[in-house]
């Protein structure tokens, strides 16, 4: 036997080179295999349902590194490391080893702006134990162990409190640290260089989030990554030549596109997702199942040549996995082709979803029952216009109870009563069916986006804006919290009017119910489990949790008594997100059932009439708030609305009447929506004054006839003249007006009433009073000569107004042969000779004038008119 210098022989050692050979085989056929599974498992991870909806926020994300194992055992398995001696390559992964993924796998730009924030573990017995690290990018936080995204380190704090910061590392200078070898003077060297302090160098890192914590709090589902900029640019480029290219050679022209940039994901994700637009009527479609179509297959051969399929395969690929795409996407548009789409999805590793058992009975169900809302709204809406037409030409001629009386005799009239009772009838089914249904509708949806979710999103929205809205923001939320769900993919391609619908109309409106069925407390407790999705999600969540916060902290101080944060917010009306907006309107609803039982409703009423007033965004707001407290009380959930939530809807009525400038708003054009909004609470609190024997009345018929006086002024549209003077003698008759002051009312001059109830602020009792004393006072279209400018200006002049405006008008010709043609005569004349006077002392000269051209029947009429103004000067 041979032996060498050594004493081993060459035997020996030909043995255990084949060892030593075999071994390393061994470790790279392992590598490679679990290579292999983790590009599998990816694959697999990207197409199940949990792609991002574009457009949301996210972290900026480098792409995946395939080139090395990722082993996804558990957190906190792998042993703890410090930047000395952690070894990127060992195959065990802790949230160091994570972060150093990240760092190897971005780019040079996202680096440079990017820092790994070192964290202790604070809880007791944890200290001086393992920490944790996270990545920082800007304000925005990233927590590799989790895979989740913050707007801040206070939001990632606050979802792990047991954290605290101990230092950071620019991620540039990571990356130089974790290419050089563990424990080695290399190593050593580089973290000199970066000057991380000795603690830091040696502080041990392996935590995972504790299991438990909020760690959705704040964070930000996962979304579409950033694309590169370029490859957008181009990806526009190439999509604007593909739009004016013929149809037919679309499928050809799309497909040479994505070959020529075969090696640009980003590319591909950001074309694919511009062909996508527009869904099964859109590019994308054409360019898969059009006549010439890359899948379309005749008698077993494509259209498309295999190159060119699995460039578009690879094309579709890349923008799922981008987020440009979504399952939802692609199932919407297969419903279209099917079968032509089978070997798309196929390829994807996509299982086509499939319509569930009772979609159909569940479908037909709801959409009779929408079908059947729609129509009770749109009779509904038309009595409604009706009630107004004939209210606003009445305007204050009558008094608060007389208008109540009016609209229950409307809404009560068998001709009337059967819309009202449909409407609420129609809503509450529609709920129902949803209700009932929901699951299976969802399940419908997904297979079928474009038409069988177009029947769920319509259900929900008219539910958001109806008195069961409850039930659509609890589900809307549900699918806007998680963008990444069947649902919330489904919901994502519904778009953000959508989202308003549930949250800024739907929001409010949920608050008012439950406000009319429950004490504030527990309707507050419920709106916040509405949200509770919300506030625990990314997507639409990510920004919610703050709003949630900010919205609700102002409803628990409104509830209380203390407005001024409801105030801050409804100041910010314009920039805030349908959310807020939602929630704002909601703490206006929740305020004023507050001030009603706190009995301050003095200081809300200022608050809401500032609201009201404060331009085209305190109306929409205040108009928002009446529309949901008067849909609750469409209802009309009997006494437990009257007690509990009309009073509160009066007084904003009332408020939000007073704060109107009604010239500036006919000016602008844009009153439509607040005069809306009032004759809804006119409406819903006509069948609330006889069921509210206890509540404070004057609040309620305060709020009305507010309302009325807006109405009056504003209202648009056109009635047939016969047929709306028709319904006025009725109603009339109906609350015991009679027949005579029946007649002069309906034949009232609007600007003559205007002139007696709002310059003048004679109540309306009085003015029925002079109605039948004088009916040519309020009947100026008659052609009777009378314009009373001139009168207005001096009972004004001389502060004379309200009952005893009255009076005067009502006693000035006693003294005359003739009471009513004396005082015809003086009104007559004053008007004449009196259009350039402006003060008390003005008006004296010509008032004597007037009783030395007169005859002497005349004089104590003028004398009445002076003595009441020389009584008020010396008074």
């Amino acid at each position: 036997m041979a032996v060498n210098g050594s004493g081993n022989s060459t035997a020996s050692n030909a043995a255990a080179e084949a060892a030593r050979r075999a071994a390393e085989a061994a470790a790279k056929a392992a590598a490679e295999a679990a290579r292999k599974a983790a590009e599998a498992a990816a694959k697999a991870a990207a197409n199940t349902v949990k792609h991002a909806t574009p457009g949301a926020s996210s972290f900026d994300a480098p792409k995946a590194d395939a080139r090395k194992p990722r082993l996804d055992a558990g957190p906190g398995t792998a042993p703890a490391t410090s930047l000395l001696n952690e070894d990127t390559r060992d195959g065990s992964v802790n949230c160091l080893d994570r972060a150093a993924d990240w760092v190897e796998t971005a780019s040079p730009q996202l680096r440079a702006r990017s820092e790994l924030v070192f964290l202790k573990d604070a809880r007791p017995g944890a200290e001086g134990q393992t920490g944790h690290v996270v990545v920082r990018q800007g304000e925005r936080v990233f927590d590799p162990a989790s895979q989740q995204s913050y707007a801040s380190l206070a939001d990632y704090q606050r979802a792990q409190p047991q954290y605290q910061q101990v230092g950071s590392l620019p991620a540039t200078q990571a990356a130089r640290i974790f290419s050089t070898p563990p424990g080695s003077a290399e190593r050593q060297a580089a973290l000199a260089q970066a000057k991380v302090s000795p603690s830091l160098q040696q502080m041990l890192v392996a935590d995972a989030p504790v299991e438990g914590a909020n760690t959705s709090a704040t964070a930000a589902t996962e979304a579409p990554r950033e694309l590169n900029p370029e490859s957008v640019a181009q990806a526009e480029a190439c999509y604007a030549q593909l739009q004016q290219a013929h149809y037919l050679s679309q499928p050809t022209l799309a497909a040479d596109m994505l070959q020529q940039h075969a090696n640009d994901p980003d590319f591909q994700a950001a074309l694919i997702g511009l062909m996508a637009e527009g869904g099964s009527e859109g590019m994308l479609q054409n360019v898969v199942t059009g006549m010439e179509g890359l899948f379309i297959n005749i008698n077993g051969e494509f259209r498309g040549t295999a190159e060119q399929r699995e460039a578009l395969t690879n094309g579709l690929q890349a923008a799922l996995d981008a987020g440009t795409l979504t399952q939802a996407g692609l199932q919407a548009m297969s419903q279209a082709s099917p079968y032509v789409w089978e070997p798309v999805l196929a390829a994807l590793d996509v299982t086509p979803a499939q319509r569930p058992e009772g979609a159909d009975a569940a479908l037909a169900e709801v959409e009779g029952a929408t079908s059947e809302y729609e129509d009770a709204l749109e009779e509904a809406r038309k009595k409604d216009e009706f009630l107004a037409q004939q209210l606003a030409g009445l305007g204050d001629t009558l008094t608060p109870e007389q208008k109540q009386a009016y609209i229950d005799a409307f809404r009560n009239d068998p001709e009337n009563k059967g819309a009202y009772d449909t409407l609420e009838a129609t809503a509450a089914k529609l709920a129902q069916a949803i209700e009932d249904n929901a699951g299976v509708l969802e399940a419908a949806a997904y297979a079928n986006p474009e038409e069988d979710g177009a029947v769920l999103r319509k259900g929900l929205e008219l539910l958001a804006d109806s008195p069961h809205a409850a039930l659509a923001v609890e589900l809307g939320a549900k699918y806007l919290a998680d963008p990444s769900s069947p649902m919330g993919q489904v919901a994502a391609g519904w778009g953000e009017d959508f989202a308003k619908k549930i949250l800024e109309t739907g929001v409010p409106n949920a608050a008012s119910q439950l406000l009319a069925t429950q004490d504030p407390d527990a309707a507050l407790a419920q709106l916040e489990a509405l949200l509770d999705p919300l506030k625990k999600a990314g997507g639409a969540g990510a920004s919610a949790f703050s709003d949630i916060k900010d919205g609700l902290e102002a409803i628990k101080l409104a509830r209380a008594g203390n407005f001024d944060r409801l105030q801050q917010l409804a100041g910010k009306w314009d920039q805030a997100s349908p959310l807020l907006k939602g929630l704002t309107a909601a703490g206006i609803a929740f305020g004023a059932v507050g001030a009603i039982q706190a009995g301050k409703e003095g200081d809300f009423l200022g608050v809401v009439k500032n609201l009201a007033s404060a331009g085209e965004s305190g109306a929409r707001l205040t108009a928002s708030v009446l529309q949901s407290m008067a849909i609750a009380g469409d209802v009309a959930q009997g006494a437990s609305f009257a007690a509990k939530l009309a009073p509160a809807l009066g007084l904003v009525a009332n408020a939000a009447s007073l704060g109107l400038h009604l010239n500036q708003f006919v000016q602008d054009n844009n009153p439509g929506y607040l005069v809306a909004a009032l004759g809804d609470a006119v409406s819903a609190l006509g069948s609330a004054i006889e069921l509210t024997p206890g509540a404070p009345v004057g609040l309620l018929i305060n709020g009305i006839g507010a309302a009325i006086t807006v109405i009056g002024e504003l209202t648009a549209g056109f009635i047939e003249a016969g047929k709306l003077d028709d319904a006025r003698e009725k109603y009339l008759e109906a609350i015991g007006i009679d027949p005579a002051l029946n007649e002069t009312l309906r034949d009232a001059d609007g600007e003559r009433i205007q002139e007696l109830t709002q310059e003048l602020g004679i109540p309306a009792e009085d003015v029925q009073k002079l109605a039948q004393q004088y009916p040519w006072l309020l009947t100026d279209g008659s052609g009777n000569g009378l314009n009373l400018d001139a009168t207005v200006k001096m009972l004004q002049a001389y502060g004379i107004s309200g009952h005893e405006a009255y009076e005067l008008l009502s006693t000035m010709g006693a003294g005359a042969e003739d009471p009513a043609h004396s005082t015809y005569v003086a009104l007559v004349n004053l008007s004449r000779e009196a259009s350039w006077a402006e003060t008390p002392e003005d008006f004296d000269r010509i008032l004597n004038n007037l009783k030395q051209s007169f005859p002497e029947e005349f004089t104590s009429t003028f004398d009445a008119l002076l003595q009441a103004g020389q009584a008020h000067r010396e008074g």
